[in-house]
This record gives C-alpha cells, structure tokens and sequence, in this order.
C-alpha cells in the first residue's frame, strides 16, 4: 500500500513536470512559429472549399488556390472597409459635436463646483484655521505630497503613453511582412495539401495520428459550438441594442451596434465599456430621459445574456461555469489583460481533453492501472 502511494506520488510529479515542460516550450515554440501555425489553420478551414472549386470546375489546384484566397481576402478587405467607413462617419459626427458637448460638460461642471464643491471647500477652510500650528503643517504636507505623486502619476503615464508610440509604428511595417508570410505559407499548405498529408503519414505513428484525428475532430465540434454560441448571444444583444437605440433615437446607432458587438465578445469586457460612462455623462448632463432609456437599455441586454448564456454555451459546448471561472482567473495571473483572448481557447482545450479521455487516462497512469 505504501509503495503504491509513493509510485503514485512520483507519477503525478512527472506528469506536472511534462506539462510545465510542455507549456514553456511550447510558449518558445509558438513565439517563432505563429504565422505558420496561423497559416495552417488557414489552410485546414480554406482546404475543402479549394478542393470542391478544383473538382467542380475542373481547375488545377494551384489556380483553384489563388481563387479561393483572392475571393476570401476581396470579402475581407470589402466588409473592413464597409465597418471601417461607418466608423469614420461616426467619428466625424462625434467631431462635429464634440465641442457642443464639451462647453456642456464644462458649464455642468463649473454649476457643480459653485453650488456644492465651493461652499464645502469654505467650510473646510474655515475649520483649518481653527486647527494646531503642528496639524497644518502635517495636512499641508501631506495634501502637497498626494498633489506630487498624481503629478508624478500623470507624466509616467504621458511618458509611458508617448514610449509606446514609436513600438506600435515600428510594428507597422512587421505585421504586414507577417501577413505576406502567412499569405505565402497558408498558399503552400493549400495547394500541396495531399502531399503533405501523405508525408506526415509516413513519418507519425498511426496511433497518434488517430488521436491527433480524435482531438481535431473534437476540437473542430467544440469550436463551432463556441463560434455558434457567441454568435447566437452577440446576435441577440445587437438586435436589442439597435432597436433600443433607434427607438432612443440616438444618431449612428449602426456604429454604436457594431462596436458594442466587438466588446460583447470579449470576456469581462462585454457592452458595459460602452454604457456604463455614457450613463454617467448623460446623467451630469442632466439628460435624464436619455440616462433612463439607456439604463433600462443595458438592464435588457445584460439581463437576457446572463439568461441565456449559460444555457447556450452548456448545449453548443457543454463548459462548466465553474471551470470556465477558474481558467478564467489562472490565465489572467499568467497573461494579465491578454487572457482575454486566450481564455475561450484553453477552454474549448480543456473540453475536448475531457470528450477524448485524456483526464482519466493520466488518473489511471497515476493509479498505475
């Protein structure tokens, strides 16, 4: 019994050992190999619409190749320069009105300071002179030392802010040599598809290449379920969202619909960056109808998401909340604000291990059965 529980013991620690390997290598491994690991997803999601436009039209698969990438990019391309446009035009109305908007906030403002900061201020003032010598020297310092650590707070920020620039224009021109790459790479991998599939089934074992099967096949089912689900919720939220906002009568509601859809997809994030600080300015603007309908607005949006959420994502991919939590939290110690992204991913990970038994087969290597 004793000797069982020891091999036990080891065989977990040389599992964590594997994995921890396993993830700072593939850490390094994924930093100088993402365009092409980029490309054969490409090339896995293009491959069958290439295959059927080279068998239905009798084309060479080279041609076929060219066809299918040049058609995917022009639709891109085309529905970029769609949304893009709708934002500019949005960003030309908030141009226009931005400094109405702004001598508003500034005279509300300026009524607020009068009429409740200034009469609390002289209260204090007068208090003050009523303290010890000693005590206002101490509240002197001590307000000049908060004043100096929000200036010195400020400029690192501006400092930080203004550093950042020349690294986001220096990554300009890298990401579009990467995209050529990925372009490039995800060409290859398209038009010698079978080749490469018969290369990789000479030198991989059959066995594996049976479990790398199960878990695409897995994989693949557990994405569309991930895919359809957001789909399905961000659908429903912006079909909320632009009624509401046309019912409002709110200005570019198509824009506003469209960038709260990109924010609802994002975890943690969701359509309150959005409401949340627009809320808050209308009601200091005193536009207390349109601060209404907005809080009733987001009240439906949130309400029907927490609803159907769990429901969605339990039938499309069946994650625990729980689990979805925990991972959740784990990657955003590891990750900080880039969790946000890889968060969806090792969750649907996670599931396809559990759908493929690979959880009980290391419980049962760890029993020693």
């Amino acid at each position: 019994m004793y000797k069982q529980i020891v091999f036990g013991v080891l065989r977990s620690l040389l599992i964590l050992c594997f994995v921890f390997c396993f993830f700072f290598f593939m850490k390094w491994f994924i930093s100088y190999t993402y365009p092409f690991l980029l490309a054969i997803v490409i090339a896995y999601v293009i491959h069958p619409i290439v295959t059927a436009i080279e068998k239905g039209l009798h084309l060479s698969r080279s041609i076929a190749t060219i066809l299918t990438m040049a058609s995917a990019l022009i639709v891109f391309f085309g529905l970029f320069i769609l949304i893009f446009s709708e934002f500019i035009q949005g960003l030309i109305y908030l141009a226009d009105e931005t400094p109405t908007y702004y001598q508003f906030f500034i005279q509300q403002i300026d009524k607020l300071t009068n009429q409740y900061l200034l009469p609390y201020y002289e209260k204090l003032i007068t208090v003050f002179q009523t303290f010890h010598p000693q005590s206002k020297i101490f509240i002197e310092d001590s307000f000049q030392q908060l004043i100096n650590y929000l200036l010195e707070t400020g400029t690192n920020l501006l400092q930080d802010t203004f550093s950042h620039i020349p690294v986001f224009l220096s990554f300009v021109p890298s990401s579009i040599i990467i995209f050529f790459v990925v372009m490039l790479a995800s060409f290859f991998f398209i038009k010698d598809w079978y080749f490469l599939k018969r290369k990789l089934a000479h030198v991989v074992p059959a066995s594996l290449i049976y479990k790398g099967n199960q878990f695409i096949t897995h994989f693949k089912k557990a994405c569309s379920g991930y895919v359809k689900a957001q789909g399905i919720l961000v659908g429903i939220s912006a079909m909320i969202l632009f009624i509401g906002l046309s019912l409002l009568q709110i200005k570019h509601a198509f824009t506003i619909t469209v960038v709260a859809a990109i924010t609802d997809i994002l975890p943690l994030i969701g359509t309150g960056i959005i409401f949340i600080p627009w809320v808050v300015y209308t009601f200091l603007t005193e536009n207390y109808p349109l601060t209404i309908g907005l809080s009733i607005l987001y009240g439906i949006i949130v309400i029907s998401r927490q609803i159907l959420e769990p429901k969605i994502m339990a039938t499309s991919i069946g994650i625990n909340p729980l689990l979805a939590i925990f991972v959740l939290f784990i990657t955003w110690q590891i990750w900080g604000a880039s969790s946000i992204i890889f968060t969806p991913i090792i969750l649907i990970i996670l599931t396809v291990f559990m759908e493929i038994g690979l959880f009980s087969a290391i419980w049962n290597f760890i029993k020693g059965t």
